[in-house]
């Protein structure tokens, strides 16, 4: 359900329709506490009539029959009026809304998801922690911020979030979590130590019972955050500081055989490291971003738009209205922007199809939707790479897509009849959707095609939606970033003219910070394009 922003859009219409479920429920709820609530005040008024007068309730034949009555039928009438309402509606929650919520894997996938975020646009953690996504870059001047104070993270959530990076080995960003995630339960245990200690002072009590009463359970998720930090420590390397946290916790549950174990093993670690200094720093990489990848630290500059191309490259870039010579497009040239002229050729063509036209290939694609995979046909796995689901349009679905396909042979000049192009492949990006530094063509060992079909020369990739931030193309090899335009269409070419692949061709789509990413592929082939893109005259052409 993550992998894709249209199937997380439609739960805030489920979400919607249980607040009034709720609601209604409460106010129901409300109703039958009140009776119950004027139900025991009438059993405890009876009771002390037997406390305060010698004669015994039940020695009063009225009397008698009252209690007789409300503990045979009358107390169980009132519980079941409160649990009864209460099953019904787990009931109905249950049978109305099963397969519609998102499961517990979609929850981790979504703390991941904005660790993603955090790790390429390199935010603040407060930041996110408050709802505020500062990006200080913008697309289609749609600022490139969004504060959202009522989106606050809880405490709760803060530590999902860092088991989130401590369960895919990310122990760097799980200490930053961590500490943000205990700073706030500490911060918040003063606050409500100092509220309840004036309440049992009110209240006239000295035993501090009421002070303890209310943070048994917060006091159990910092013992757990804090063993979390300390062998995150231990991971990258600071025994010291590990060492520190463990013992913190052990102040907390000083009976706790894996704590105490572990500040005996890194003592240990510190003083054979104070002998022989080897202290050996064991930080796994991050999943999604080896630090020591050049290309992926160079991708990740690139989708926070720090890289340009060089003055030189940028000068002989140019804008222009494109027709190719075609009577079709003599007069209505498409607006064109050259983004790189060689190795790879990057083009954006302007306004290619219509706010109706993407509309109708969104409608058309949402019942045929399904989670992307990386790979080729013969080995295909989801993955963290890829966060997107997808649908295949054929040109007999609709006559938009027929259309739109002869658009693109005009706007290139290939041929994009169905024997030379693969279906039109349409994609919506999910939370944080992205796709890693890839290739579009297949390398000689997949060979997915055959030699009629061919490899795909070319990819054209329309833009179906704006976003609000993230989400660019982007060209690690040719440092070329593409930010999202609507209704615009971006070709490059993925083979050398020797028919080779271009390894310039490098590409990625950046992750979505904001807004719902949908884009069209049309990917042309060799075949019947033999005569429209000739060979050179090398092989590095």
């Amino acid at each position: 359900m993550y992998s894709s922003m249209s199937r997380l859009e439609k739960l805030v219409a489920v979400e919607e329709k249980l607040v009034e479920m709720s609601k209604e429920f409460l106010k129901e709820e409300k109703s039958r506490l009140h009776s119950l609530e004027s139900f025991v005040e009438t059993a405890e008024q009876q009771l002390q009539m037997s406390v305060n007068k010698s004669m015994s309730l039940v020695h009063h034949p009225v009397g008698a029959y009252l209690l007789v009555k409300r503990l045979s039928s009358d107390w169980l009438q009132h519980v079941k009026s409160v649990y009864q309402p209460l099953t019904d509606f787990v009931n109905r929650y249950n049978s109305e809304y099963h397969g519609q919520l998102p499961s517990a894997e979609d929850a981790e996938w979504s703390a991941h998801a904005i660790l993603r975020l955090q790790e390429v646009y390199q935010l603040d953690i407060r930041n996110i922690i408050s709802g505020q996504m500062e990006l200080g870059l913008s697309t289609n001047n749609v600022p490139g911020s969004m504060e959202q104070n009522a989106l606050r993270l809880k405490r709760e959530d803060i530590f999902a979030i860092a088991k989130g990076a401590y369960r895919n080995n990310d122990y760097r960003n799980a200490v930053k979590w961590l500490n943000e995630s205990i700073q706030l339960m500490e911060a918040e245990e003063v606050t409500e130590n100092r509220e309840n200690l004036e309440e049992s002072e009110d209240a006239g009590d000295t035993s501090g019972a009421l002070r303890y009463k209310g943070n048994v359970k917060k006091e159990n998720l910092k013992f757990s955050a804090l063993q979390y930090l300390g062998y995150s420590l231990y991971k990258q390397g600071d025994l010291e500081d590990a060492l520190a946290i463990y013992k913190k916790a052990s102040s907390l549950d000083p009976k706790h055989d894996e704590v105490r174990d572990s500040i005996k093993l890194l003592q240990r670690k510190i003083r054979s490291a104070n002998m022989f200094g080897n202290v050996n720093n064991d930080e796994h990489p991050r999943p999604w971003a080896s630090a020591s990848n050049a290309k992926m630290i160079k991708y990740m500059a690139l989708c926070r738009h720090e890289l340009k191309p060089r003055p030189d490259v940028q000068a002989r870039l140019k804008c222009r209205y494109q027709s190719n010579g075609n009577p079709y497009l003599l007069l209505g040239p498409v607006k064109t922007e050259v983004l790189s002229r060689k190795k790879p050729e990057i083009t954006l063509f302007y306004d290619v199809i219509t706010d109706e036209e993407a509309q109708t290939i969104k409608n058309r694609s949402l019942p045929k939707m399904f989670r992307s995979r990386i790979g080729n046909s013969f080995s295909e796995v989801e993955s963290h790479i890829r966060i997107s689901q997808q649908a295949w349009l054929h040109d007999k679905d609709d006559e938009v897509v027929s259309r739109v396909s002869k658009r693109i042979g005009l706007l290139t000049g290939l041929n994009t009849t169905p024997t030379s192009t693969e279906l039109l492949q349409v994609l919506n990006y999910g939370l944080g959707g992205q796709y890693e530094p890839h290739h579009d063509y297949m390398t000689a060992e997949e060979k997915m095609w055959g030699t009629i079909l061919g490899n795909r020369m070319a990819t054209f990739l329309m833009y179906l939606s704006d976003v609000t931030a993230g989400g660019a193309t982007v060209f690690p090899v040719a440092n070329v970033t593409v930010p999202v335009v609507k209704n615009a269409g971006l070709l490059f070419m993925d083979l050398l003219r020797s028919g080779r692949g271009d390894v310039n061709s490098l590409h990625a789509g950046c992750p979505v910070v904001i807004g719902s990413k949908w884009i069209a592929n049309k990917w042309i082939h060799e075949g019947g394009n033999e005569f429209r893109r000739k060979c050179g005259l090398s092989p590095n052409e």
